[in-house]
């Protein structure tokens, strides 16, 4: 899993590779833990992946510069194992 760009300025995206077929799931915290945002791509592809974020939260407000958190959650379709992982993301304007 790797943001980019990283720190972000505007808009970005979540690239990643997964070995199987899945429904992903990326939810974006504040440092403080508040969820701000959900991204959700059903059937995303096995092999590398890319998904785009504007930067915004929830209500389409524009981030301010600090760290956010993010975990992305893969769901494989084959039999529902779930992989999750967790990274920090800057939003330096």
């Amino acid at each position: 899993m790797l943001p980019y760009p990283n720190p972000m300025e505007k808009d970005g995206y979540f690239t990643f590779v997964i070995t199987e077929e899945s429904d992903i799931t990326i939810t974006i915290y504040t440092i403080t833990g508040k969820k701000i945002r959900t991204i959700q791509s059903p059937a995303a592809s096995a092999g590398y992946n890319q998904i785009y974020w504007n930067g915004k939260d929830g209500d389409g407000d524009e981030l301010a510069n600090n760290t956010y958190f993010y975990k992305i959650k893969a769901k494989q379709l084959s039999n529902n194992k779930v992989t999750e992982e967790i990274g920090k993301i800057v939003i330096l304007k």
